[in-house]
């Protein structure tokens, strides 16, 4: 997907809802919706790049935002999100 700054290690979120990850998600994410990330952003883990995605991008940009805020600064949004990786060849 993209080479990470320490050796290739990220963590995955997917911030949509419950439903959502149910119906299809992106093999080795982990379900944090947007609307828990704040209270469950100890779930992860600082040393690694943290990649977020839902279903189109918007709500992955909120994530970002809420960890920029708490000090995370290698978090990345998957472009496009779910959709757009569901569609790729």
């Amino acid at each position: 997907m993209m080479e990470m700054r320490n050796g290739g290690e990220c963590d995955l979120v997917d911030v949509r809802r419950e439903d959502e990850f149910r119906n299809g998600h992106i093999q080795g994410a982990r379900l944090i919706p947007v609307d828990s990330l704040e209270t469950r952003a100890s779930e992860l883990d600082r040393s690694k790049t943290t990649v977020l995605y839902c279903k189109s991008g918007k709500r992955c940009q909120r994530g970002a935002q809420i960890l920029g805020e708490r000090g995370w600064d290698d978090v990345y949004v998957l472009e496009g999100g779910y959709d757009s990786y569901r569609s790729s060849p």
